[in-house]
Formats: C-alpha cells, structure tokens, sequence
C-alpha cells in the first residue's frame, strides 16, 4: 500500500471509529445543545473528520505504533472546528475531550489497566521502545516523532521518554490548531493515571519548549489530569520541580 492511500483505503473505518469518542461525552453535548441538536452536531464532527482523514500525514502506517495517536488526535481535532462554530469556548472544548477518554478508561476493569502498566516497565518493552525511538532519529518521514528512551535514574524515576518532535504538534499546526495542543498534552497524565503510573513532565513541545521529558514512577502516586496543567516555565528542572498533585 503507497503512502498516499493508506489513510484512503481505512476511510469507513476510520470514519465510524469517531463514534467511540463521542458516545462517552453525547449527555454533555444534549446538556449544551438539547437532544436534536446535539444529533446535528455529532454528525457535523464525523463530517469535519471525514474532511481531516486525506489530510493525515503517512508517519509509516501499520508499523508506525504512533499512527495511532496521531488518527485519534484528529477526533479531538474535529470536535475543536465545529464546537468553535458555536463559540464553545476551549476549556470547555479541552474539557469534553477529557471526559472521553477519562470514561473510555473508567469503562476498562482496573486489574487490566495495572498490568498494561506494569508491562510498560518490562524489559522487553523497553527494549522495543528504545529500537522504535532509535529509528525515529532516522527522521524518514517528516510529521513522525522523534525521541529518546532511557532508564531511570535510580532515585527520581524508573523510566525516561524525551521527545524532540511530536507529529500532533506538527500537523496541528498545519490545521491552525495549535492552541488546542496543550489540552491534548494533558491527555497524558488521564493515561497514565489510568495505568497507575506516575507521570511528571516539566517540558511539553505544545506548550513551546525544546522536548517533551516524561519521567515515569512506576510505584508512585498519579496527579489528577484536571483541572489541566500546562507547562509555564520550559527551563524547570525536572528533578527539583515535580507538578503538585
């Protein structure tokens, strides 16, 4: 498959896979717009991401695990071009996204959540993460990520992931998204409280700095991802500034 029809070839698939992130938040958006409506608007959000599937920059397809953040991203993506229509303000639209994938974790059982997360801290793991982070450094294709896997550094965390490029950040920016990355960012640490992982970040590209520098605790205590935070200050140590919880 060339890169320019990958996305093509999935387009009925990608396009009902939408409904798994608005269906969480649909009593939220009848609260807004009343039931007819909000029917209006969810379907004005498949159209709109229909619109975005072409558009979706080929990072390597099916052997690119970020091809799929990069494809849900775009769900978020929709929602933001047609809740501003109605002049929903951001936080609010950065706070619907939240809800859905708050719920689609809530709807996990807990005992499957902690072994994903554990996993993620075996050894095999790592190693598949620090051969797909050394490819990314290849820089093949131009709206990929790039980054960095090291382990921890024996007191402050267990694992570290650097990011000196991410594909949201970039094609966001080509669709004139950019203020909406940081709710995106934020996302993390729904996911990795959901993992029962402690995340703590002082860099985030979305939020304009060099990196994104995750540092993972596998036993620690996860901050809750709202109300969200963002990263004020790119030259914090990470070591001696960790986020209030």
């Amino acid at each position: 498959m060339s890169e320019n029809d990958y996305y093509i070839k999935q387009k009925d698939k990608l396009s009902k896979s939408i409904e798994k992130f608005l269906k969480p938040i649909t009593p939220e958006l009848i609260d807004i717009f009343g039931n007819k409506e909000a029917s209006a608007v969810k379907l004005k959000v498949k159209n709109e991401y229909n619109k975005l599937i072409p558009q979706f920059p080929y990072i390597g397809g099916d052997d690119n695990k970020l091809t799929s953040n990069l494809v849900q991203a775009s769900w978020g993506l929709a929602l933001y071009r047609v809740l501003a229509e109605y002049d929903i303000e951001l936080y609010d639209i950065g706070k619907l996204i939240y809800l859905s994938l708050t719920r689609y974790f809530n709807k996990m059982p807990r005992f499957i959540r902690r072994i994903m997360g554990k996993r993620m801290f075996s050894k095999s793991k790592v190693r598949k993460m620090k051969r797909r982070a050394f490819i990314s450094r290849e820089k093949k294709y131009p709206y990929d990520w790039v980054w960095e896997v090291n382990d921890g550094d024996g007191i402050n965390y267990d694992l570290a992931i650097d990011y000196t490029e991410c594909g949201i950040v970039k094609f966001f920016h080509d669709q004139e998204a950019d203020e909406l990355v940081p709710y995106l960012c934020n996302l993390d640490y729904v996911i990795f409280k959901a993992l029962g992982i402690e995340l703590h970040r002082t860099k985030t590209l979305g939020c304009g700095c060099d990196c994104c520098n995750f540092r993972f605790i596998k036993n620690g205590t996860p901050r809750e991802p709202w109300p969200p935070f963002f990263v004020n200050d790119c030259d914090t140590n990470i070591n001696n500034n960790k986020p209030a919880n």
